[in-house]
């Protein structure tokens, strides 16, 4: 280490408890956050079992405190028992999780017209076996956390630890950003073409690659195994891209999102490809006897979990939070620095990490590469502050009121209900389900709503106004 600890602590575990706030406090908090936003719509519905969705928020919270800020001190028993208790108050904030999820699945289910079956939206499956790879990988966090309080250490055992990493980043993150990322980014991007059969193929090969992970924590030693794993996931990203060509051109004909959105999408998902690619190849490498260097395995996930994941949350909450929240971003220039830091960050990182294969002193840099990230972050994080305060919203419009670009949907409708058709007329087809008029039209304004589908708002407007 580059800097002298006390004797109870040591960076392994302090390197744990980081990639764990990175991924169950960080990322897993936007994941269930935004799931929380758009499932219901997916679906048509609205929000069940709200009561569960505040419990799990709490539960995931104050265990991510107590597994993060007590595993360092594992090697005493009372810290080994707080940390036990942090993971199973995660595991917890699961199954409430799950269970807002099954409630929500449930009214569709009776909201649908007598006789027919729900379609079985590719995008569902994602979510579902995302989920299910969320609670596997609570699971084994809390049973490395039951092996640091036997053993009395501050360490998970490298082989869950690296099994915890691989189910939490590709098979819960991954999963709902591959099913969100079906079922939103062709329209966000104004993409003409997807593939939904290769995207039942790519969650084919990522499923069947996350099972033999898994499986390998039964058979220790079975480094084939492993690798096997690493190389059906390589293919389903792949398979990904081909059902959602992210890389190819976005037509300027139809609506889409703004050229920065694009821009942290398709790094995001280069960063990924990137890592993903870095993991299969360290595991074939071990497979074939090679042995893999530790800043190689720092590369790649700090690829995955800095490039593929940060990236892609700060875009989609770019292009999604002032949707959700009917407002503009107020400083767009800070979106364009935060972007130059994030990814050079992200270039820091992965660069020094291969070049002190060579050069030691390389590894100097990566401390460069956090002060960029933290800047990223704080400063998104002042935008998402600004987006989601507290405003007074118009829930209601005077009837003689004059309508205008800033006036909300929902507002417009109450107060005059005749005015559907208009809307319908321009595009906004999905306004004739009352649940969407009670839900998402309540956070949009028509300005946005006539950006997000390329409509001519001034027209509109003089014509509501008509």
């Amino acid at each position: 280490p580059l800097v002298p600890l006390p004797e109870i602590l040591s960076w392994p575990a302090l390197v744990q408890s980081h990639a764990h706030a990175q991924v169950f406090w960080f990322a897993a908090m936007v994941v269930l956050g935004i799931s929380y936003h758009v499932m219901p719509r997916f679906m048509g519905v609205a929000l069940r079992n709200v009561a569960a969705a505040w419990a799990s928020y709490g539960l995931l919270l104050g265990g991510v405190i107590l597994r993060c800020l007590y595993q360092p001190f594992a090697q005493q028993t009372p810290a080994a028992v707080t940390a036990i208790l942090g993971s199973a108050m995660e595991v917890g904030a699961v199954i409430a999780f799950l269970a807002v999820v099954r409630s929500t699945v449930q009214e569709y289910k009776r909201n649908l017209p007598p006789g027919r079956q729900g379609q079985p939206f590719v995008h569902m499956q994602y979510l579902i076996l995302g989920s299910v790879a969320f609670l596997a990988a609570t699971i084994l966090s809390l049973a490395g956390a039951g092996v640091m309080l036997i053993d009395r250490t501050n360490l998970q055992p490298p082989e869950i630890n690296a099994a915890w990493i691989n189910l939490s980043v590709v098979g819960f993150i991954g999963m709902f950003i591959f099913g969100v990322g079906q079922r939103t980014m062709p329209h966000f991007l104004g993409l003409e073409h997807t593939r939904p059969a290769a995207g039942k193929a790519a969650l084919a090969a990522l499923t069947f690659g996350l099972v033999l992970q898994i499986s390998s924590l039964m058979t220790p030693g079975s480094k084939f195994q492993i690798a096997s794993s690493a190389s059906l996931q390589f293919i389903g990203f792949l398979l990904f891209f081909l059902a959602v060509p992210l890389l190819g051109r976005i037509p300027v004909h139809r609506p889409a999102a703004p050229p920065l959105f694009a821009l942290f999408v398709r790094t995001a998902f280069a960063w990924g490809l990137l890592g993903t690619a870095g993991y299969t190849a360290a595991s074939i490498a071990e497979a074939v006897g090679a042995g893999v260097q530790r800043p190689l395995v720092d590369a790649y996930r700090h690829a995955w979990t800095l490039g593929w994941i940060t990236t892609l949350i700060v875009g989609v909450g770019y292009r999604l939070l002032p949707i959700f929240f009917g407002k503009e971003i107020r400083r767009p220039r800070a979106i364009t620095a935060i972007y130059a830091a994030l990814t050079a960050a992200v270039a820091v990182r992965v660069g020094a990490d291969i070049a002190s294969l060579w050069i030691p002193s390389a590894y100097l840099w990566t401390s460069m590469s956090g002060v960029l990230a933290l800047l990223a972050v704080l400063l998104f994080a002042v935008e998402v502050w600004q987006l989601t305060s507290k405003e007074e919203i118009a829930q209601s419009l005077p009837a003689d009121s004059e309508i205008t670009g800033s006036s909300n949907v929902a507002a417009v409708l109450d107060a005059h209900p005749e005015l559907l058709p208009v809307f319908v007329r321009y595009g906004f087809g999905a306004l004739q389900n009352p649940v969407a008029r009670k839900t998402v039209a309540r956070f949009v304004s028509i300005a946005q709503a006539a950006r997000k589908h390329g409509v001519d708002a001034t027209a509109m407007i003089a014509e509501l106004n008509s």
